[in-house]
């Protein structure tokens, strides 16, 4: 069968190149679950600001001040990996690494983001009349497109390889194990700040 020039997918004799199309495709369904995430923030925000519990909006509670404030922490750390990914796609330099990281970056976001969602909802979160259950079932599908998560580390291993000399993967495991028990002792303090971001002020006295 002859086949012209302008209906070759990819080059003769070499097949098509589907590895930089499921590349870029990572980008596209980053962006999406990022999308998602932020999404099911609005709603459960919305829903934390109407849903009166024990004579107050269920909000004003610090528990869900918290749930709400992990998910805006997710997602802006997953809009950080897929911002620098998506430049160095666009500027054509090497980002096989960044884009594993951007996606499972927004992997984990979204699970996190519509899982505590869904626990702000309480059971109306589950029922299939709410927004939020779309949301949940969208982001469980998207965690197994364009590689699960142990794929996207195994592209992320071989970045490191390249930039951390053997030697040093020891000391760099124990700077970041030191790293993250200095971080605990202000996470409450931070998570204070996200949600006075989230609410714009004082959610006890916006929410009264």
């Amino acid at each position: 069968v002859a086949v012209s020039e302008a209906d070759l997918v990819g080059r003769v004799d070499r097949g098509a190149d589907f590895g930089s199309v499921l590349e870029r495709a990572r980008l596209l369904l980053a962006a999406e679950m990022v999308g998602g995430a932020e999404r099911a923030l609005e709603l459960a925000t919305e829903y934390a600001k109407q849903r009166v519990a024990f004579g107050r909006p269920i909000g004003s509670f610090q528990a869900i001040q918290h749930k709400l404030a992990n998910i805006l922490i997710e997602i802006e750390g997953a809009k950080v990996a897929l911002y620098y990914a998506s430049w160095l796609t666009d500027e054509g330099k090497e980002a096989t690494a960044e884009r594993a990281i951007a996606l499972a970056q927004a992997q984990r976001a979204s699970r996190i983001a519509v899982a505590e969602a869904v626990q702000t909802f309480g059971g109306i979160g589950l029922i299939m009349e709410s927004d939020i259950t779309l949301f949940y079932r969208r982001a469980k599908t998207l965690q197994l497109m364009c590689g699960s998560p142990w794929v996207l580390r195994e592209k992320m291993v071989e970045k490191l390889k390249d930039v951390i000399p053997q030697q040093w993967f020891q000391v760099a495991i124990q700077a970041a194990i030191g790293g993250k028990i200095l971080a605990r002792a202000s996470i409450s303090a931070r998570r204070k700040d996200v949600t006075g971001y989230l609410y714009g002020g004082d959610v006890t006295r916006k929410m009264k």
